[in-house]
């Protein structure tokens, strides 16, 4: 049941970003911007993947601490496989933006979606809070 839940979660996620940037009188386009908090338990020997569809003209901001070290990467499943856009390992805290107009060839254009993921290799359960933002420019 919390497996749906999550993937509905995702799913309403992506209906957000698919709308475009909202716009002033003045024609000049204002960023739209979607935040998020999550927290997890990852327990020993498990993983936690989630998954975005970001655009060109959107970025992701994010950041998140864990109460044990982990291992964390944030990757894209593109036809020839995965393309890592970040690979950490044995961190209990990390923050960054992808920003997939500045990645150039670095991932499958046709499958725009960026996965965040975070793996507990020990043999204790670990507690993890994420903060992301999406900014549509």
């Amino acid at each position: 049941m919390a497996k749906l839940i999550k993937i509905l979660s995702v799913y309403c996620v992506l209906i957000l970003f698919t709308g475009g940037c909202a716009t002033s009188g003045s024609g000049e386009k204002n960023p739209t911007v979607n935040k998020f908090t999550e927290s997890m338990s990852l327990m020993p020997s498990s993983f936690e993947e989630e998954c975005l569809k970001l655009s060109p003209s959107q970025t992701l901001d994010y950041k998140f601490t864990s109460s044990g070290a982990i291992d964390f990467n944030i990757h894209n499943h593109g036809k020839k496989g995965r393309t890592y856009v970040v690979h950490k390992d044995g961190i209990s805290e990390w923050e960054g933006v992808v920003d997939p107009a500045k990645l150039g060839d670095g991932y499958d254009k046709n499958r725009p979606q960026f996965c965040m993921f975070w793996k507990n290799n020990s043999d204790k359960q670990v507690k993890v809070s994420l903060e992301y933002t999406v900014t549509s420019r």
